[in-house]
């Protein structure tokens, strides 16, 4: 349909487009608007010609305007000339007193300069008797130190020969002494193994102990006893009895024997150590070898007193001691060679050097006072004779003869610009007067709203034109496709489809009667199958809550598990309750199945293990009494870390290690 209706619009709009351009193409509108643009670009020449003779009066004008400027500069000069004429014969006269005053000061700074002369003179010589004087007493205290120096480093050197002589012997000893510490450890080990081993055997072996009468004796092995004694057995060993026979004694037990082998191998070991290290018995290397640490350590004391003497050794310690002694000798002689002058009559070397400095600053100020004097004269002079000139020059310009003509002139020629400036502003009224009439912008604008207008008219007559050939091209392809048989044949399929959709709709009725029957018998019977538990909960329920005088229910999901709360004809969902509610909840559920077992002659075991730990102090003492009410029906096993808050449930709590079987 909006096919066939699209190609119906499409007929009628070819159709206005035809007419349009028809009408456009005999009557052609946009020659009138090529017309006024024509007459428009004529007027606006015209105002561009007077805009140019405007320019060149405007130019004409600045000219003159330029020129009086420059005729009254002329004029200003001319009667500049005659004053600066009087002001030069003013400034030659004064340089010329100012010049003759300078000369007189001339012989006071000379013999100011001569005088300073003389006293640095005497000032320089004071300072270099002084200096003398000071250089002679500062090496007499440079060879006195050094002499204290020397005299230090030679017994430094007695010290050090003798803390390093001290050194060598003990560092020989040291090395006849010396001890592996691996190898003493090992022995060490060894040693403290035969200790434990023989403590072991005194342990486990067999003990005699003998206690004969005065005057007789026993054969034990290859030894005679008498009196009280007491032997421990490590190995088989043969007891004579005089007059009654012999007992071989035999230790029990294998370890007895292990313990001997054990305790011959470590001896043996110990023993190859020590003759190794040419040592009798441990406690002898063991001394050795405190002996070898108490060297070290004294040889690390006098290392550390001969570092003190000869931080850099004997040989530098020997040779510092050489320089200085050289330096002595050097001394000595320059002090010999010194002719020091009486130091009573000479002052103190800052004091002379004060006095030198004090003359030479008198000394600079007074020759430059001499030469800036003349500087000055030779500046007056210099400005005597360039005031004279000047004075000259002035006299020249300003008595010239042709100097009235010239002003004359220039008078006169500035009078003529100021009329001429006069017309041309009056001609430049005018000309302005005129082009504000015609007004050049709104021509322009005329120029290009008439030409684009022109274009625009022609443009669009060219684009009907296309659209037209384009029209006429889709319409011819359309009519070949046959919208309108088309749109028959599709009618006809449209009642076909309707004529199902009307079967399937009936069915679909039928089918939502059955679904609907089935929804009620099925709600019915999960209403059945929800009441016992309903039941035992709401018992539960209305402790916990307080009792909501009817206002309470509770909404059971198809799992036969709670999944919302109606409170005061609110309904809230299980999720949306806090977490101590779902945790209560969730305890009453397991009561009420409980309950339903039990009614069921199946009773069940129920244990909880810290319940109810995010339950406030008012819902707990509920849950208490629900609780209690549920441990006459049920056996019920409460565990928890907290048994102060279970004191009161009415039976004795037991703590879990006081069960446990030792």
């Amino acid at each position: 349909d909006v096919r066939v209706q699209h190609y119906r619009d499409e007929v009628d709009n070819l159709a206005q487009l035809q007419a349009r351009f028809s009408s456009d193409a005999s009557e052609q509108p946009w020659r009138e608007m090529r017309r006024q643009e024509s007459e428009a670009r004529e007027k606006l020449a015209q105002a561009q010609a007077m805009r140019d003779q405007l320019t060149q009066y405007r130019s004409a004008l600045q000219g003159s305007h330029q020129t009086q400027t420059l005729l009254r500069q002329q004029l200003d000069t001319y009667r500049e000339r005659k004053e600066s004429l009087a002001a030069r014969r003013q400034a030659l006269t004064q340089a010329q007193e100012h010049a003759h005053a300078l000369s007189l000061q001339t012989p006071r700074l000379q013999a100011a300069v001569h005088d300073a002369t003389h006293a640095y003179t005497q000032a320089r010589a004071t300072l270099e008797a002084s200096r003398r004087v000071h250089t002679y007493r500062e090496k007499q205290q440079q060879l006195a130190s050094l002499q204290t120096e020397v005299a230090r480093l030679e017994q430094q050197r007695k010290q050090a020969e003798a803390v390093l002589r001290t050194l060598e012997t003990d560092q020989k000893r040291a090395a006849t002494l010396n001890v592996d510490k691996r190898e003493l450890h090992r022995l060490q080990a060894l040693h403290e193994q035969l200790q434990a081993l023989e403590i072991r055997q005194e342990t486990i072996a067999t003990r005699l102990q003998f206690d004969l009468l005065e005057g007789q004796s026993l054969e034990l092995g290859n030894d005679r006893i008498s009196g009280q004694s007491e032997r421990l057995l490590l190995d088989a060993t043969v007891l004579k009895i005089p007059g009654v026979g012999s007992l071989r004694i035999t230790p029990g037990g294998e370890d007895v024997a292990d313990l001997a082998r054990e305790r011959e191998r470590v001896t043996h070991a110990l023993q190859s150590g020590l003759q190794a290290l040419q040592a009798d018995n441990f406690q002898q290397l063991q001394q050795r070898a405190i002996e070898h640490d108490a060297l070290a350590t004294r040889i690390r004391q006098h290392q550390a007193l001969l570092a003190v003497h000869a931080p850099d050794g004997m040989a530098a310690l020997e040779r510092q001691r050489s320089e200085l002694a050289t330096r002595v000798h050097t001394l000595q002689r320059e002090c010999v060679d010194l002719d020091t002058p009486a130091p009573d009559s000479l002052p103190d070397v800052a004091t002379a050097q004060q006095t030198e400095q004090l003359a030479e600053r008198h000394l600079k100020q007074a020759q430059a006072k001499l030469q800036d004097h003349h500087v000055s004269i030779a500046t007056a002079r210099a400005a005597v004779d360039a005031a004279r000139r000047e004075c000259d020059v002035a006299a020249s310009l300003a008595d010239s003869p042709d100097n009235e003509k010239a002003e004359q002139d220039t008078l006169r020629q500035l009078y003529e610009e100021r009329a001429r400036a006069a017309s041309l502003e009056h001609q430049i009224a005018q000309l302005e007067g005129s082009i504000n009439a015609v007004r050049p912008e709104m021509l322009e604008q005329d120029i290009a709203r008439f030409g684009r207008s022109a274009t625009q008219m022609q443009e669009e007559h060219a684009e009907r034109e296309r659209t037209i050939r384009e029209m006429k091209g889709r319409l011819q392809a359309w009519g070949a496709q046959g919208p309108e048989e088309q749109q028959r044949t599709l009618q006809s399929r449209l009642a076909a489809l309707e004529r199902r959709v009307a079967d399937f709709g009936r069915q679909v009725r039928a089918l939502a009667l059955l679904h609907e029957l089935l929804s009620s018998r099925r709600q019915a019977l999960t209403r059945e199958l929800h009441e016992p538990l309903r039941r035992r909960m709401m018992h539960y329920l209305d402790v916990l809550f307080g009792g909501s005088d009817g206002a309470l229910d509770v909404v059971l999901g198809d799992g036969l598990m709670p999944v919302g709360l109606t409170r005061n004809d609110t309904q809230a969902a299980l999720d949306a309750l806090s977490f101590g509610a779902r945790e209560q909840m969730g305890l009453v559920t397991r009561l009420a199945y409980a309950d339903l077992l039990k009614e069921a002659s199946q009773p069940t075991l129920i244990m909880l293990d810290d319940a109810l730990v995010h339950t406030d102090a008012t819902r707990l003492a509920h849950m208490k009494r629900i609780l209690y009410d549920a441990a006459d029906r049920h056996q019920i096993l409460l565990f928890t870390c907290h048994p102060e808050k279970w004191r009161d449930m009415g039976v004795t709590p037991r703590a879990m290690r006081d069960l446990l079987v030792s």
